[in-house]
């Protein structure tokens, strides 16, 4: 399907700001950690994008958010489009989308003379309950973006949200 470079790039920096996702500095929407362009002897490119963002949810919980976009045999293609031969670009783009829970980022329980040794019973007893509820809420904005992602592509979207077929990954 036909899809624009820009208008992707600027769409998907767009939830991140309406998302409130920052970079992982801290300091606004400078979410690109890195943009890598290698052409091949064919006159095909291959591009990486790595997005890293957080959302600070208080200050004991914060979601990381690692968007890879990836694209491979970036190329020159002619193509017809309405009976008249038009030239694009062609290519096949791969969209990685993880989603971590940061609980104690700051590490103000490992750090407490007192407080880290009932980290583990704080975690796995007393907060259990919030802790479903944030990872419910991360995985749901992993959701929307993988949605939106779909939707501008012109794939279809499942209208429940489905489970995750990777384990679940924690981040202390």
């Amino acid at each position: 399907d036909v899809h624009h470079f820009k208008y992707t790039y600027r769409m998907i920096h767009d939830f991140f700001k309406e998302f409130q996702y920052v970079d992982i500095d801290g300091y606004g929407d400078k979410v690109e950690q890195l943009y890598w362009e290698r052409g091949q002897p064919s006159g095909n490119t291959e591009h990486q994008i790595w997005w890293r963002a957080t959302k600070r949810i208080n200050r004991f919980v914060r979601y990381f958010l690692k968007f890879n976009y990836q694209t491979l045999y970036h190329g020159k293609h002619e193509t017809m489009f309405q009976g008249h031969k038009m030239k694009t670009n062609m290519a096949d783009s791969i969209f990685r989308i993880e989603m971590y829970v940061q609980f104690d980022y700051n590490n103000k329980f490992k750090d407490h003379w007192f407080l880290k040794h009932f980290e583990n019973i704080f975690m796995k007893r007393i907060y259990l309950e919030k802790r479903k509820m944030h990872r419910q809420e991360a995985y749901s904005d992993a959701i929307k973006l993988t949605n939106k992602i779909k939707r501008a592509l012109g794939m279809k979207t499942p209208i429940s949200m489905p489970k995750s077929f990777r384990s679940e990954k924690m981040i202390t």
